[in-house]
């Protein structure tokens, strides 16, 4: 929390700085240091807690070095002049940016719940991390923002969007089972049961884990619950013995190793999940069954995660 409080302290700092307009700079400092400028600031004109925001950003060094790694902050205020009590939106670290050359650098995320609605402008601040100058000599341009307005609208209802990511990954399963030259999976009820409750109990304990807390696996589950975990061959040999379970516990935003997934959009939920069971061979093993022909999906959130289990036998 200090370190917060010190940060935003110094960038208000550079702020007050530059809120007036162009900052004369003298020679000798613009001849021998990178001069980091934000040309241009596109958002989302209306942004909503829990939804996915964008800010796209222009960027450009109008010195004459090169400037190593710098971070990006966004601020909304609700005037031009930023405070401690204005709410700080997300950052971006950003790399090399190389004399005289401009990018366009793009934020996007989930807007947090703690900001209240009403009318902003929408700061952003750049803060290098290789030189030392006064904050009166690194910002020499002119103080660029734009307006947005935070207002809260619905969130997908719970139960409906389950439903939405437990149909996309039925449908990407298949899809993938019929491009490896395995049948379609028929969708059973009781397998479906059996994944469903098992998914909701992960979301309220938060735990994940083939075996439960109780010591039962999905075999013991299901043999619980009433399913037959034994098929025969028409003659009465034993065909296969027991219940083939994937898991996948998911969280929503910026996600490592594969990028933004949008807490509002069911597909891309269900896209990321899919990937990261495709990836383990030990859960693509178990898709790609040849002998399985029927599964059961169940999908929960614990308010930050979704487990979902599937089910194959």
């Amino acid at each position: 929390m200090i370190q917060r409080i010190i940060t935003v302290l110094f960038l208000f700092c550079l702020m007050t700085a530059s809120v007036h307009g162009s900052i004369k700079g003298n020679a000798s400092i613009t001849e021998n240091v990178p001069i980091l400028c934000v040309t241009s600031v596109i958002s989302d004109p209306v942004m909503s807690p829990g939804y996915p925001y964008t800010v796209s950003t222009g960027i450009v060094n109008n010195g004459s070095y090169n400037a190593g790694r710098f971070t990006m902050y966004v601020f909304l205020s609700g005037d031009l002049t930023l405070s401690l009590d204005d709410p700080f939106l997300g950052s971006s670290g950003l790399p090399l940016l190389y004399a005289g050359v401009e990018k366009n650098i793009t934020i996007t995320d989930t807007f947090p719940d703690s900001i209240p609605d009403g009318e902003y402008y929408l700061i952003p601040i750049l803060e290098p991390d290789n030189y030392q100058v006064s904050g009166s000599d690194r910002l020499l341009c002119p103080f660029i923002t734009t307006a947005v307005t935070v207002k809260t609208i619905s969130l997908p209802d719970q139960e409906w969007f389950h439903t939405q990511i437990r149909d996309e990954l039925y449908a990407m399963t298949n899809k993938e089972r019929n491009q490896e030259g395995h049948k379609s999976l028929s969708p059973d009820d009781a397998l479906q049961d059996l994944a469903q409750t098992y998914a909701n109990k992960m979301a309220a304990l938060r735990f994940i884990g083939h075996t439960d807390p109780e010591g039962n696996d999905q075999n013991d589950r299901a043999q619980n619950a009433g399913y037959q975990i034994f098929r025969y061959h028409k003659d009465g040999s034993l065909w296969r013995i027991g219940v083939g379970e994937n898991l996948a516990r998911m969280p929503t935003g910026t996600v490592a190793f594969i990028g933004y997934i949008s807490p509002v959009d069911g597909k891309a939920i269900a896209d990321a999940i899919m990937q990261s069971w495709l990836l383990s061979t030990g859960h693509r093993k178990n898709m790609m069954d040849h002998y399985a022909d029927r599964i059961g999906i169940g999908v929960s959130f614990d308010g930050h995660y979704y487990y979902a289990v599937q089910e194959f036998f």
